[in-house]
């Protein structure tokens, strides 16, 4: 049996929120904007993010299952378009195009 003190706390939501991708697109717009602009954007999705956890329970009613299965897909879209992003701005960055 496993009592309520044998069981740990494993903080999920940061390596979720805040993982590679997330780390390599702030490292790429901020070499690439500056930090101002890199700055004013971590903010800003700072702030999108705190919105959407909290009110997540009445954004998922809202759109139901067939409609988060929709976002799913089209977020799915947006970060495998920001992975492209960042593969050619290495590859740019180490094979210039002249």
């Amino acid at each position: 049996m496993i009592s309520a003190g044998d069981v740990g706390v494993v903080p999920l939501a940061l390596p979720l929120l805040v993982g590679p991708g997330a780390l390599t697109t702030t490292i790429v717009s901020l070499q690439t904007y500056g930090v101002v602009i890199a700055l004013l954007s971590i903010m800003m999705v700072m702030g999108l993010t705190w919105l959407l956890l909290h009110y997540i329970d009445r954004i998922d009613s809202l759109l139901g299952r067939r409609g988060s299965s929709v976002l799913s897909s089209l977020i799915s879209v947006f970060i495998a378009v920001i992975a492209v992003q960042s593969i050619l701005t290495g590859v740019q960055y180490y094979y210039p195009v002249t």
